[in-house]
């Protein structure tokens, strides 16, 4: 006894299969006017609730996709995103090296800063290899091709800013244990 999936309605399931379908009715319209209306959009009834919902969840989503476009565009067309994008002004790279002053702070601090440029090195210098391998599927000239070299540019300038703090800070590190031993008799 009960419901089973796939079977018909009743005690020997030779009933209903089709689930009866919820049908909205105008107000103050006869049943006569409502099956005219049906039969005249055979293929979308325009009174079955199930439709109609779905009809305003598409439209709905519409609306939305429409909003977002707007909002898109008023972002992009923002006079300060505008000047930004003008003057090519980035937003800034912060690194703990920058922040420190190399001749002042600790060796403890120095090799700190050191592992961390190293990290930073091996990311980027990954991120490279991504782009490189990225590279050689754009054919030399395509706007993909001439995108993806500049990221490598501006990768291997990054690369090579890092690797200057990092020789700075061995360079001081050095100093600093040439100064020790000069000072052991």
């Amino acid at each position: 006894m009960g419901y089973v999936p796939g079977t018909g309605l009743g005690a020997a399931s030779d009933g209903r299969l089709r689930p009866v379908e919820a049908r909205a009715t105008p107000p103050g319209k006869s049943l006569d006017h409502c099956m005219a209306l049906s039969e005249k959009m055979a293929s979308q009834d325009p009174l079955k609730v199930e439709q109609k919902l779905k009809r305003l969840q598409k439209k709905e989503e519409e609306r939305n996709k429409r909003a977002y476009e707007r909002e898109k565009e008023r972002e992009r067309r923002n006079v300060f995103n505008f000047l930004n994008n003008t003057l090519g002004q980035k937003p800034e790279q912060t690194t703990n090296v920058a922040s420190i002053d190399i001749k002042q702070s600790t060796s403890k601090d120095l090799n700190i800063e050191q592992f961390k440029l190293e990290e930073d090195c091996r990311k980027i210098e990954n991120e490279i290899v991504k782009l490189n391998s990225t590279l050689s599927k754009y054919p030399q000239g395509t706007n993909g091709y001439r995108s993806i070299a500049m990221q490598v540019s501006e990768k291997n300038k990054e690369l090579s800013t890092l690797r200057n703090k990092e020789m700075q800070i061995a360079k001081e590190q050095k100093q600093r244990k040439d100064k020790q031993k000069m000072t052991v008799f």
